[in-house]
């Protein structure tokens, strides 16, 4: 795959490096003293914990990008995170968990 294209399809377009570095940034300098920053990042925290519900927009893209989820150079992360199974090739569906 192409350098400048990694970032917009696979792993890589799944987050922002600098995101958590920008949200404290962000608090420093227009938060309120009185909320601390683990009050903040605690509602993420257990959304990566307990899952978050895969619903239709996800189900469909996923369905939709099948062959570059599966196709993935390496194999590896998209898959084993969209995945139920993938010795079964089976993507996860509305009402699934994504951890």
């Amino acid at each position: 795959m192409h350098k400048e294209i990694k970032s917009y399809a696979g792993p890589r377009a799944a987050a922002v490096p600098a995101q958590v570095v920008g949200l404290f940034e962000a608090k420093r300098r227009l938060g309120n003293d009185s909320v601390s920053w683990s009050s903040l990042v605690q509602p993420s925290v257990e959304m990566c914990l307990a899952g978050v519900e895969v619903g239709f927009s996800l189900a469909h893209n996923l369905n939709k990008y099948r062959t570059r989820i599966w196709g993935e150079v390496g194999g590896g992360s998209l898959e084993e995170v969209f995945s139920r199974d993938t010795r079964k090739r089976q993507l996860l569906k509305i009402g699934d968990k994504v951890k």
